[in-house]
């Protein structure tokens, strides 16, 4: 997921950098329902970091044999 970060120029000018908290809603398929900034940075990083979610398997965490609904906390660390 790092690997796509894109810096917005505005916060990079800025020197904005920091940790944002996204809390996901995940149904039994580990489909992402909802999406939100819990603590954000703003100077676009908030908008960078929900974009980064998706629902691809590496946010999913496998229960036993298989995935099950549940609201997650998802740090993402924004470093100059």
């Amino acid at each position: 997921m790092y690997s796509r970060i894109h810096y917005p120029e505005e916060a990079l000018e800025n020197g904005i950098q920091g940790t944002i908290h996204v809390e996901l809603v995940r149904d039994t398929n580990c489909i992402i329902t909802a999406k939100r900034v819990l603590d954000g940075l703003g100077y676009g990083l908030d908008e960078e970091a929900l974009k980064l979610i998706d629902d691809k398997a590496e946010i999913c965490l496998m229960h036993g044999q298989r995935y099950c609904s549940d609201t997650v906390i998802v740090p993402i660390r924004f470093k100059l």
